[in-house]
């Protein structure tokens, strides 16, 4: 990297993004497989017990049947959790992909222009991994929350269904938009304090508004801008959606951490 050695620094220095990034898609890559073969599984669990039971003999049709209601939801529930892995890491991935094509741009920029960027007590070239997460996820942050305005002005008329997906549409936006926001901070904090161990988890855990469950979307019903959004652990002290959009990144991440 940058400095001779790095095994006291966080996390972001010490692990350059291409290696998170093949070690996500590794694992995205792994899962997708493992949920194909729980696909396979099923079927051959199906022939299994249709032969075991002589399918073929009538009376024994029951008994595979009520086998089977039981079997497949478990392998179908199986199935969608590995899925879900592999969806996550591939996301992950992504992420990271992104984050190594900002480093990169960083690497060829002035320590001067750096500056304008960020400011850091610390020495540049050490933390640059820290710098280009934390621009990655204030990026985000932007873009989501132009795509969050979008969504807002895309309400054309007063029909109380139609507003209330636009509002579900919006918040769920929104989440995104700070989650993002919350992570820039993070990585905000990390290019002042490098040798911090401390992460997002920490602190506080997210209300999580970012699935597309029934429960969830059931819950945009009733979730507003000013219901929390962070949740502190051990204090009563917590963030709304609307406090974070209101914060820098800096003052984001001195409530978050300091």
């Amino acid at each position: 990297m940058y400095t001779t050695n790095i095994s006291h620094y966080h996390r972001f220095i010490q692990t350059s993004p291409e290696k998170n990034f093949t070690k996500y898609n590794c694992k995205a890559k792994l899962w997708k497989i493992a949920s194909i073969i729980s696909i396979v599984a099923i079927g051959v669990f199906a022939a299994v017990i249709f032969t075991a039971t002589n399918f073929f003999t009538v009376t024994n049709l029951p008994l595979a049947l009520f086998l089977l209601t039981f079997a497949i939801p478990i392998y179908g529930e199986i199935h969608t959790t590995l899925k879900d892995w592999s969806d996550n890491f591939r996301k992950l991935s992504k992420f990271e992909n992104k984050i190594s094509q900002e480093l990169k741009i960083l690497k060829k920029t002035s320590i001067d222009v750096l500056k304008k960027y960020i400011h850091t007590e610390h020495n540049y070239k050490t933390v640059l991994p820290a710098i280009a997460r934390f621009l990655f996820w204030e990026k985000r942050y932007k873009t989501q929350m132009l795509k969050s305005k979008q969504i807002l002005d895309s309400r054309r008329c007063s029909i109380p269904s139609y507003i209330q997906k636009i509002k579900s549409a919006l918040i769920k936006q929104e989440s995104k938009a700070m989650k993002a926001k919350l992570l820039a901070a993070h990585a905000f904090w990390i290019v002042q304090h490098p040798t911090t161990d401390i992460e997002l988890h920490d602190k506080g855990k997210l209300f999580i508004l970012e699935n597309t469950s029934i429960l969830d979307r059931f819950a945009y019903r009733y979730f507003s801008m000013n219901d929390t959004y962070f949740i502190f652990h051990n204090s009563t002290k917590n963030l709304k959606i609307k406090q974070i959009e209101k914060m820098s990144t800096e003052d984001l991440a001195k409530e978050l951490f300091d």
